[in-house]
């Protein structure tokens, strides 16, 4: 799930970048070409973070994904081990006539 997250962020940091560098250039293409402009303009609005705030859900997404990691490496074992007292009880079974 982190993973995800992280490269999302990084296809989305791309593709921010990849769309004013875009912007830039056709900006730029228009000004030597003495093309018109458009009534399109580009906002960005850039939002400030509490950091304080972002590391306090780090955390806790952080933590979400410890417990959820956890309880599947437990619901695993608990699978193996169901699975190896069943072998063991046939092993058992064969070897005890």
């Amino acid at each position: 799930m982190r993973q995800q997250r992280d490269e999302e962020s990084g296809r989305e940091r791309k593709a921010l970048r990849e769309m004013l560098s875009l912007w830039r250039w056709v900006k730029e293409a228009r000004r030597r070409q003495g093309g018109a402009s458009t009534g399109l303009r580009l906002s960005i609005h850039k939002e400030e973070a509490d950091a304080a705030e972002d590391a306090k859900e780090w955390e806790a997404e952080v933590a979400r994904e410890v417990e959820e990691a956890r309880e599947e490496a437990e619901a695993a074992a608990e699978g193996e081990a169901r699975k190896y007292q069943e072998r063991l009880r046939k092993w058992k079974d064969m070897h005890s006539k």
